[in-house]
């Protein structure tokens, strides 16, 4: 055995499975054996009291070997109860033997075959060890008993006849087993080996993924950072009373919205768990998400805009916020001095369409139909995860995100969800 465990778990399956088809095929290779024996007995006019032995013995162990090929194949034989029934096949190999010559006998070389199939499926263990040693001491026993052998010896012509009928059999039972158990071995290794190729495929896979889920959440982070910083640095320049307590409300809804974002992507496994629907007015999330970014975009100089039909859809009210600040947050970095971003909400049919507008740069033709593949982005520092995130939250709502642009004409961004929420 190897000294990998889980070559050796497997290696024990395929050992069980090979005892198995041993046990099942054993009296189909015994049979005719035992019948030769019995016919080379009559044949050479050996004593009544012989045949009569053999034949009791024989049909004991057709018997047995018939009742255990029937249960192999219910159940799938245990190691233990493989040995044992090897032990038990060493036992009645003997009995034959000293029944046909003792030592002397014919038929010896069968009484290798249980001990060489147990030393192959067991190697070194326990039950290897008593195979031998039972092996051994019947061996033992055959010797001391030659001067007690009950019958005369076979004629020479008998003797090669079952001399030959024992060597067939050992081989045939040997092959049966030793052959059957280094194929067991070999396809345990090939099937290892497969698993390693595969638990590394996963694992490269896995590191990929990590990659992959550590830039989203530091893109994510930073679009609520970079909106802290401008309502803070709006807040610098001088108090101005209920607006700066707005900006307040403002940063800390967007540290809450850092928390959320943390342990979402934490989880990893499930960066999107289930949603929490509820009824959510869309116009009024349009105005919290542009109060988000009125720092920045002041900064900016880019003027943003929020118009609408007074709709309500069925949705995580928090994830259509991500995907929309997400998708805001480009229009905003695409966007020069001057510009003008339009946020607005309608409805078409059963579904509701919120649209982010801006007036920048605009995309290439062959650009639009790539975007939102991760790390795909025309700004130096992006990593094209925004989109990304909020197109997985437009099919998690049953919708869909689509862009129409235009080089140096701006670009359109239009999320879509169902008014009844996802189905």
């Amino acid at each position: 055995m190897s000294d990998s465990p889980a070559f050796d778990l497997h290696g024990a399956e395929q050992v069980r499975s090979v005892g198995t088809a041993f046990l099942r095929l054993r009296p189909l290779l015994v049979a005719p054996a035992g019948g030769l024996a019995l016919i080379v007995t009559v044949v050479s006019g050996g004593p009544r009291a012989q045949v009569l032995a053999l034949a009791a013995l024989y049909a004991v162990v057709i018997g047995f070997f018939s009742f255990e090929a029937w249960r192999a194949r219910r159940v799938t034989v245990t190691l233990p109860g493989f040995a044992l029934s090897l032990a038990l096949t060493i036992g009645f190999l003997g009995l034959l033997a000293w029944l046909t010559g003792a030592i002397d006998s014919p038929l010896l070389p069968v009484f290798f075959a249980p001990v060489v199939v147990g030393l192959s499926a067991f190697g070194r263990s326990p039950a290897s060890l008593g195979l031998v040693a039972l092996f051994g001491g019947a061996l033992v026993l055959l010797v001391a008993a030659a001067p007690f052998r009950p019958f005369p010896p076979y004629p020479l012509a008998a003797q090669r006849a079952l001399t030959l009928g024992g060597f067939g059999l050992a081989l045939l039972l040997i092959a049966t087993g030793v052959v059957g158990l280094v194929d067991a071995h070999r396809r345990a290794g090939i099937e290892l080996d497969r698993a390693r190729a595969q638990a590394l495929r996963e694992a490269a896979a896995r590191t990929r993924d990590l990659e992959t889920v550590s830039a989203k959440l530091a893109h994510e982070i930073r679009n609520p950072l970079v909106a802290i910083k401008g309502l803070v640095q709006l807040l610098a320049r001088g108090p101005s009373g209920e607006r700066d307590l707005k900006r307040f409300e403002v940063v800390l809804s967007e540290v809450d919205r850092l928390e959320t974002i943390v342990g979402d992507y934490l989880s990893f496994a499930r960066p999107f768990e289930s949603l929490k629907l509820s009824r959510a007015a869309l116009v009024p999330l349009l105005n919290e998400v542009a109060r988000v970014v009125e720092g920045q975009a002041a900064a900016q100089g880019v003027r943003v805009s929020v118009s609408g039909e007074e709709i309500a859809v069925t949705g995580d009210e928090n994830r259509l916020k991500q995907a929309l600040l997400n998708l805001l947050t480009n229009a905003l970095e695409a966007t020069p001095p001057g510009g003008r971003i339009a946020l607005s909400a309608r409805r078409r049919a059963d579904r509701a369409e919120l649209v982010v507008e801006d007036s920048g740069r605009g995309m290439a033709a062959d650009f639009v139909g790539r975007v939102g593949t991760p790390f795909l982005t025309t700004r130096e520092h992006g990593t094209g995860l925004g989109v990304a995130i909020a197109r997985g939250i437009a099919e998690q709502h049953g919708g869909e995100l689509c862009f129409e642009s235009e080089e140096q004409r701006g670009t359109r961004a239009t999320l879509s969800v169902p008014l009844g929420g996802p189905s």
